[in-house]
């Protein structure tokens, strides 16, 4: 029912997207009896949706490793005069 449900919505919303056509997909196989496809359907759908997220979290967190400095030396004061020290 969430795909159908998610594709209610988006004809609702006045849009044609992927959720309405996952919806019509299952909810013609449902009313055909054909419950063992509409089951592999929805199940390639949860596959892709883990997928998907594992995806975006991996490259969340890749941009960010990308972009923090790399530095290995600081400046820093001692004694009122500045010197380059290891960061450790």
């Amino acid at each position: 029912m969430r795909y159908i449900w998610k594709g209610i919505r988006s004809v609702a919303g006045g849009k044609i997207e992927v959720a309405l056509l996952d919806g019509v997909v299952i909810g013609i196989f449902v009313i055909r009896r054909d419950v063992k496809t509409a089951g592999s359907v929805m199940f390639l759908l949860g596959i892709g949706e883990i997928l998907e997220e594992w995806t975006h979290k991996k490259s969340v967190v890749d941009l960010a490793r990308s972009m923090s400095l790399n530095v290995s030396k600081v400046w820093t004061v001692v004694d009122g005069e500045g010197v380059v020290v290891d960061i450790n």
